[in-house]
This record gives C-alpha cells, sequence and structure tokens, in this order.
C-alpha cells in the first residue's frame, strides 16, 4: 500500500498530488491511502474518485483518510 499525506496542499496542488500518488498506484496495482485534515476542501477528489469509478472507503476516524484501490478500474 502507498501512503501519501496531503495535509499541507490546497487546491490545485492538493488535486494533481492526488491524481500524480493514483496514477503511480494504478500503475503497480497498489492500493493508495490519502491522509488530509478537515479543513481541507476534498470536494474534487471525491468527485474525481466517483466519476471514473474508483472504489474507495474514506475513514471516520480522528485521522481522517481516503483509502482507494488503485487497480479497480
Amino acid at each position: 500500500m502507498i501512503e501519501t499525506e496531503l495535509y499541507e496542499l490546497q487546491c490545485p496542488q492538493l488535486f494533481v498530488q492526488f491524481k500524480w500518488h493514483l496514477l503511480q498506484a494504478k500503475k503497480t496495482g497498489n492500493r493508495v491511502r490519502f491522509y488530509y485534515s478537515d479543513a481541507q476542501d476534498m470536494t474534487d477528489v471525491f468527485k474525481y474518485l466517483t466519476l471514473h469509478h474508483y472504489s474507495y472507503t474514506q475513514s471516520t476516524t480522528s485521522q481522517l483518510f481516503i483509502e482507494v484501490n488503485a487497480d479497480y478500474v
């Protein structure tokens, strides 16, 4: 599994980094976990995942993350 932190990023850098890490995970057939804070706007990320039919889970704990199955598509 690939893990990456998006804490310090805001759009458009956040979205660019998200897509780059997702592509890297897809190339290797890995899952990828994106850590983020509740102060960040993740709307574009969730829209992208939904539009492209990615299988993902979102944490409900105090440490927020999205885990994406990159080999799903």
